[in-house]
């Protein structure tokens, strides 16, 4: 059903893509494959625990990487009470161990999961969203 649902999302997206390439904003970023499938990532529902593991872990990394920092050896742990699901993980991230949570309830959107981030050591935490869905 999931797959269905995002080939449905990609024909879409590509039969806006082309009618927008019609009436063309200079400003406009070009709409390339990589950028469609991240906006259909970013619509599916996160309808398990483990779900919200990966794309957490992916959502954490875009973040990082979109500052120009390598993030590697990801670990986490994930629970869930009620309909809510909650991971709490590390990254390495330029030998610093990087906290983060995140959470979401059961069906949400990716792109509508709460996030934060903050290093080990020093305490620090922000809340930030999926740079893959901005």
């Amino acid at each position: 059903m999931k797959s269905l649902l995002f080939l449905m999302c990609l024909l879409m997206l590509s039969i806006s893509a082309l009618s927008a390439a019609v009436e063309k904003d200079p400003c406009e970023k070009p709409i390339t494959n990589s950028r469609l499938l991240a906006m259909c990532q970013c619509e599916l529902p996160i309808e398990t625990q483990s779900e919200l593991k990966k794309q957490c872990g992916l959502a954490s990394k875009a973040y990082f990487e979109s500052k120009g920092k390598r993030a590697y050896n990801w670990s986490a742990n994930y629970w869930g009470s009620g309909n809510r699901f909650f991971v709490k993980g590390e990254w390495s991230v330029d030998n610093q161990i990087m906290q983060v949570q995140c959470e979401t309830s059961k069906g949400a959107k990716v792109k509508n999961l709460s996030m934060k981030l903050g290093n080990k050591y020093k305490g620090s935490a922000s809340a930030k969203s999926d740079p893959r869905c901005r």
